[in-house]
């Protein structure tokens, strides 16, 4: 994981977050519904939960619980937890996506579309909701961005010009 050292404040509040539910459950490592847990406990407060609330319906309280739910009970310990195989595959694809943001560091928003881009247990939680990838990078962006005008927007406003 050394080259993820660009991770914004939120970013690392995710992880933060991951780390202390996996401990807290007893778990032996770190894997994407760890993540995809931080992101739900920042409700409100990073582009990823903010994104899934507003634009998908998803609430990060439904989430949060939902994926409490999941994770098994063991006893809780207090060590350094390594991240799994799915998370560290989360974490390519964030920095993936950090590239394709044309950012300089790993947000949350990444590490969603990380999520979304992979094969892992988040994002199988995540399929009844029909996340298109795309669709979601791009709310992504007008989150970011509130002067972009999203592609649904131009096209909207071009089919209703044209019916004039």
């Amino acid at each position: 994981m050394d080259e993820i050292k660009s991770l914004t404040p939120r970013a690392n509040q995710v992880i933060a977050l991951g780390q202390r539910i996996a401990r807290d459950r007893g778990h032996e490592s770190v894997n994407s519904l760890h993540l995809l847990y931080g992101i739900a406990c920042l409700a409100g407060m990073c582009v990823a939960a903010k994104v899934l609330q507003a634009h998908f319906e998803i609430s990060s309280e439904a989430l949060r619980l939902a994926l409490e739910g999941l994770f098994e009970s063991k006893p809780k310990h207090d060590r350094n937890l390594p991240f799994s195989p799915d998370a560290e595959e989360v974490f390519k694809l964030a920095l993936h996506e950090k590239r394709f943001l044309d950012h300089d560091y790993i947000g949350t928003e990444a590490i969603l579309l990380g999520i979304l881009r992979s094969q892992c247990l988040a994002r199988t939680l995540l399929e009844p909701f029909h996340l298109d990838l795309e669709m979601v990078r791009e709310k992504i962006l007008c989150e970011l961005d509130p002067t972009r005008i999203s592609p649904d927007l131009v096209v909207e406003a071009l089919t209703k010009s044209a019916k004039v």
